[in-house]
């Protein structure tokens, strides 16, 4: 494990919320509450905003600020989300791109890890169209001499049956792209959503390093499900985790709305 300094350690409850039917599907449309759920341990939480408006992004509970920039149309596009407000990115190029680490404090532990957050996608799961969700690091990997890595989820097209697409580009730039197919999840236009993204790149030969939550629920992995320990380039402040759009090149856009942002530097599946 890397050494770090953490600014704060503002820890938030973990939150599991089964949907209650087979395959993961509905989250909620209802009214959402009004405060998160009180803080508790665990203190490994490197990066927290609470994505309420920009100064909760640029200055966020845990984690370092410098860097942090905010690209939306309109400018600041913040809205009411699952508590308080939340991050609107329904065009292309929308998106907060939060850097790896500020040379001192770490946003994110590329060895090991977990992403959660809630997102409210504006689209049905099976619509037919791709959209990028969340990411750290160039996306395709740059290649092998330059040692920058990258983990991208998203959703698929048509042409690739509407799967959930989870692709990870080692530090040797060798690509290992996971799926969960249409059938296996569901979820409609408006439905919250909790995601959770866990990956351990130290695990043992033939264990799988990564694991994608919905609602409390894995889902299961097909394709090239990457297993045991893996190549892993050290954080950058030159390198981003992508909080909506992956680039600014394509129309593929995120379509969604997120809150309540978090990054921990260890493996942490739903309670």
């Amino acid at each position: 494990m890397r050494t770090r300094k953490l600014r704060s350690y503002v820890v938030v409850a973990l939150c599991a919320w089964s949907c209650g039917s087979d395959p993961v599907s509905a989250g909620t449309q209802n009214p959402p509450p009004g405060t998160p759920p009180p803080p508790n341990a665990p203190s490994d939480l490197v990066m927290y905003t609470t994505l309420d408006g920009p100064s909760a992004v640029m200055s966020p509970a845990s984690g370092s600020g410098t860097g942090i920039t905010i690209e939306t149309l309109p400018s600041n596009d913040f809205v009411a989300a699952r508590y308080g407000s939340g991050l609107r990115t329904n065009a292309i190029a929308e998106r907060i791109l939060i850097p790896q680490t500020d040379g001192q404090t770490q946003n994110v532990e590329l060895e090991r890890g977990t992403i959660e957050f809630w997102y409210r996608p504006n689209y049905d799961h099976n619509n037919n169209l791709k959209y990028t969700i969340v990411g750290t690091g160039n996306w395709h990997g740059m290649n092998a001499s330059s040692g920058v890595g990258s983990l991208h989820l998203g959703k698929h097209n048509l042409s690739n049956q509407n799967m959930i697409f989870l692709i990870f580009y080692d530090a040797n730039a060798v690509r290992w792209e996971h799926n969960v197919v249409a059938s296996a999840y569901g979820w409609k236009a408006g439905d919250w959503l909790l995601m959770r993204l866990t990956w351990d790149f130290n695990v043992a030969p033939g264990v799988q390093n990564l694991h994608l939550y919905i609602n409390g629920a894995e889902l299961p992995l097909t394709g090239e499900v990457s297993r045991g320990p893996q190549p892993i380039p050290a954080e950058r402040s030159s390198e981003r985790m992508y909080i909506g759009a992956r680039d600014v090149q394509g129309g593929i856009i995120a379509d969604g709305i997120y809150d309540e942002f978090k990054v921990w530097n260890r493996v942490i599946p739903p309670s």
